[in-house]
Order: structure tokens, then sequence, then C-alpha cells
């Protein structure tokens, strides 16, 4: 994760220190550490997840769950802060989950109408060389 994490902060450095100026790490009250110690700890797990999903599952479907990100944050910041839904959010929602839906779909037709077959010479080197 840390691989996946560095590249990005490289360039958001520059742009950070610009932002410093009369700045005091004094003005920082308990909750604004706690909020961003809650969010180094939920990027770091999110990011491990993703990673673990990664390994172990296909990539296409580990994709779809990025898709579902926007939509699962907005749910939690409904519930945990009191944000309302608007017609914009409805319509985006429908949209991810009609894009997941047609992606998925197209995949295991896909996967269904074009079964890859290896020759069968092939298929002999393989079986002699396992």
């Amino acid at each position: 994760a840390f691989m996946y994490l560095f590249p990005g902060t490289l360039f958001i450095i520059p742009l950070a220190v610009t932002q410093l100026d009369g700045w005091k790490i004094s003005q920082i009250s308990t909750s604004g550490y706690l909020a961003l110690t809650y969010s180094i700890i939920a990027i770091t797990l999110a990011n491990l997840f993703f990673m673990y999903g990664l390994k172990y599952k296909k990539a296409h479907s580990v994709g779809v769950f990025q898709y579902l990100e926007s939509v699962a944050l907005f749910v939690g910041a409904w519930f945990l802060l009191g944000e309302r839904p608007t017609a914009k959010f409805a319509m985006g929602a429908i949209l991810v989950f009609a894009g997941i839906y047609l992606a998925e779909a197209h995949f295991h037709k896909r996967k269904k109408l074009f079964k890859f077959e290896h020759p069968r010479w092939y298929r002999y080197i393989l079986a002699r060389h396992s």
C-alpha cells in the first residue's frame, strides 16, 4: 500500500507547502487531531483491503467496489452527519448501479460466449512440463 500511495504524495507536497503560510500547529484542536488520525487509519485500511482484494480476487470484481465508493460515502454521511440526498445524488447513484450491472452482465455474457481453449499442442506441452 505504501508504494501505491507514495508517488501521489510526492506531487501533493509542493502544493500543500504553499498553503501553510501563516499557519501554526498550535491552532489544531483535539477534534482536529482525532479527525486526522481517523483519516489516516481509514485510508490505510481501505487501501490494504483493496490490495488484499486484488491479490485474491479478479481485478474486474474488485474494480466494481470502487464504483460503489461514492455511493457508500454518501450513505454514511446521511446517517452520521445528517446529509440529505438530492435528485442529483439519486440520479448519480442510479447511473452507478446501472454501470455496474452493464459491466458485470457484459463480462459474464462474454465469458460464456467466448470460452477460450488452448490448442491441443499447447495443452500437451503444459501437461509435460507440469
